[in-house]
C-alpha cells in the first residue's frame, strides 16, 4: 500500500471544496461542529459526489452513540471522541484504511 493521504477539515468549508476534492485523500477527518457547514453536511456532499474518501468524524458529544445511525447513514466509517483523540485517532485511521469501521472505542470492526 502506498502512503495514505489524510486530510483534516475542522473549521472551513472551503477546505472541503478545494483542498480535499483536489487532493482526493484516502481518509478525511471531519469535525462535526464546523461553523459554516457541519461535518454531517460535508459528508453528504462528498457522498453526493461519489467520493471514495473514507470519513472519520470528530465529536465532543458526551454520548455519540445516540448519533451513530445518522453518521453511518451519511457514509462515515468512524468517529473519534475529542477527549480520546490521543488514544483513538491513529487506531481509527488504520482501521478504516484496512476496510473496517471505528464507531465505538471498544467495538470497532476489521474487514475480512
Amino acid at each position: 500500500m502506498s502512503k495514505p493521504r489524510i486530510a483534516i477539515a475542522d473549521d472551513h468549508p472551503e477546505v472541503l471544496n478545494n483542498a480535499v476534492l483536489a487532493s482526493k485523500p484516502d481518509v478525511l477527518i471531519l469535525d462535526i461542529a464546523m461553523p459554516e457547514m457541519d461535518g454531517i453536511e460535508a459528508a453528504k456532499r462528498l457522498r453526493d459526489l461519489r467520493s471514495p474518501t473514507k470519513i472519520i468524524f470528530l465529536t465532543a458529544a458526551a454520548d455519540p452513540e445516540v448519533l451513530l445511525d445518522s453518521w453511518q447513514n451519511v457514509g462515515a466509517q468512524g468517529y473519534v471522541i475529542k477527549v480520546r483523540m490521543r488514544s483513538d485517532l491513529v487506531l481509527a485511521i488504520r482501521t478504516v484504511l484496512e476496510g473496517g469501521t471505528f464507531f465505538l472505542p471498544d467495538r470497532h470492526s476489521k474487514s475480512d
